[in-house]
């Protein structure tokens, strides 16, 4: 359990806020204030110092520059928009990814799961795929599409000249790389996980926007589950077990 004691000080104090391992002063609480709200920002500070000082080390520095330089690759020329789109600056945008790293090292080193539990995070387990899609407004659509894939039009073209999704249909409805962990329609990546590579879905997968024909590019396989027992047990198990 991690504890701290906060002061927030209205005097000429430069530090506005002090924990049991430093303190948070005016200079940093307003540069944060730039471009976020302060009480939000100084609590962000307060966590950052702590898990920090508890799970940070000179390894954390080099996945966040690794983990930062993966997903300014994947996006291309699309990444300065992205995160100007979601208000992020790279640093702030780091800062995030540091955040998200020394919370999963607290949950990791707090978390003690049984054989049960990897067992329930291992259904739950995709690894990272490739693949690439059409999506369309309905399941008659889908079908048809999907006859004519199998009569051997382009998959490419088809999603190109078809499919919803803006910002795939482009490349042929290619989807940057994803897993488990991406943000998707739980179906969806069910359904993907499920296909071998070249395969075609030959059913449409319904989800959220509509419903989705997926063409295979690469799919690794999920190999055996001790040699994934780190990826495990970042998985939320309970919630997947529920």
């Amino acid at each position: 359990c991690l504890t701290m004691l906060i002061l927030i000080s209205c005097s000429g104090n430069k530090d506005i806020a002090t924990t049991q391992i430093g303190n948070i002063t005016k200079e940093e609480l307003y540069e944060k204030m730039k471009t976020t709200a302060g009480t939000s920002s100084l609590q962000k500070l307060i966590m950052l110092k702590v898990l920090t000082e508890k799970y940070g080390d000179k390894e954390t520095d080099n996945q966040v520059n690794k983990k930062f330089e993966e997903q300014k690759e994947q996006y291309g020329d699309k990444f300065p928009g992205l995160l100007k789109n979601s208000n992020y600056t790279e640093e702030s945008y780091k800062e995030t990814i540091r955040m998200n790293l020394l919370i999963e090292a607290a949950v990791t080193a707090e978390t003690k799961l049984t054989d049960e539990d990897y067992k329930i995070a291992w259904e739950s387990f995709v690894p990272k795929l490739t693949a690439q899609h059409i999506l369309v407004a309905d399941e008659t659509t889908a079908k048809d599409l999907i006859a004519k894939i199998n009569a051997g039009e382009d998959f490419d073209t088809l999603a190109k000249e078809n499919s919803l999704d803006t910002g795939s249909k482009k490349d042929g409805g290619k989807l940057p790389e994803f897993d488990h962990n991406t943000p998707y329609d739980p179906l969806f990546i069910k359904a993907t996980a499920e296909l071998k590579d070249g395969e075609v879905s030959q059913e449409p997968v319904k989800g959220s926007k509509g419903y989705h024909i997926i063409k295979m590019i690469k799919n690794p396989g999920k190999g055996e589950m001790e040699d994934h027992t780190k990826e495990l047990e970042k998985i939320d198990y309970k919630k997947t077990s529920s």
